[in-house]
């Protein structure tokens, strides 16, 4: 039986990014978790510059021991819920990697045999995700342009992972933590119904595709599909002069 693409988003998604960050801060300058949240809906996916000064000095922070951090970095609340809810797929990890900042793709491999171990040799760094859509897959991840993207440029299905930054796409705005937790429990049912559905076609088009083998005549001639061929075992070359 073929199993179903899962291309599954690392930062945000199954390792802790924001609180990563956060932690790079003085404790007496770390915000509260309320603050955060508020500064996700205000601003959106740069919210972070908001307690640093900018998105440069955030990657100015994480640089100064870039290894630490990103070896460093936590599960999500939500990282084994999801990683479990896939493993039906042949799940790979997909993640952001810029080409001047190669080495962090060293630092999240050394992430996942920490955490995911048996997911740390199926790990594609690459900031165009879309591409891997033409692999009929589904892309798990907390951007709505990459979600876009998969599916528009590469044909694929996307799953939006819900933080407060990106709510808006999602139509749904989360005042409590009960409400993103329940937004967070209608994603993981349109994962697994996405998936599930995903491998009910994939079924239904292999059996399609099989085709039974042709019978091959051993005496003079086989036939392949429409086309005959003749045995020239015999033949003799002089016959054509």
């Amino acid at each position: 039986m073929a199993k179903v693409n899962v291309f599954l988003d690392m930062d945000c998604v199954i390792a802790d990014f924001i609180g990563g960050v956060i932690n790079l801060l003085p404790k007496s300058d770390r915000p509260s978790e309320a603050q955060i949240i508020d500064a996700q809906r205000e601003i959106g996916w740069d919210f972070l510059s908001k307690f640093f000064g900018s998105k440069k000095e955030v990657w100015e922070a994480i640089e100064k021991d870039s290894e630490g951090f990103w070896c460093g970095l936590k599960k999500t609340e939500y990282a084994d819920m999801v990683v479990d809810s896939v493993k039906s797929g042949e799940v790979y990890v997909l993640t952001s990697v810029e080409p001047k900042r190669y080495r962090i793709a060293a630092y999240k491999y050394k992430w996942l045999t920490m955490h995911y171990p048996e997911l740390a040799d199926k790990m594609i760094c690459t900031k165009y995700k879309g591409l891997l859509g033409r692999f009929d897959g589904m892309l798990i991840d907390d951007s709505p342009d990459n979600i876009i993207d998969f599916i528009n440029e590469g044909g694929g299905s996307g799953v939006l992972w819900p933080q407060h930054y990106n709510m808006e796409s999602l139509g749904v705005r989360c005042n409590t933590k009960m409400d993103f937790t329940a937004a967070i429990g209608v994603t993981m049912f349109d994962i697994e119904t996405a998936l599930k559905d995903m491998q009910e076609m994939a079924d239904e088009a292999e059996e399609i595709m099989k085709i039974k083998e042709p019978a091959v005549d051993s005496t003079s001639s086989f036939e392949v599909g429409e086309f005959k061929m003749l045995d020239l075992t015999d033949f003799d070359l002089e016959d054509l002069g």
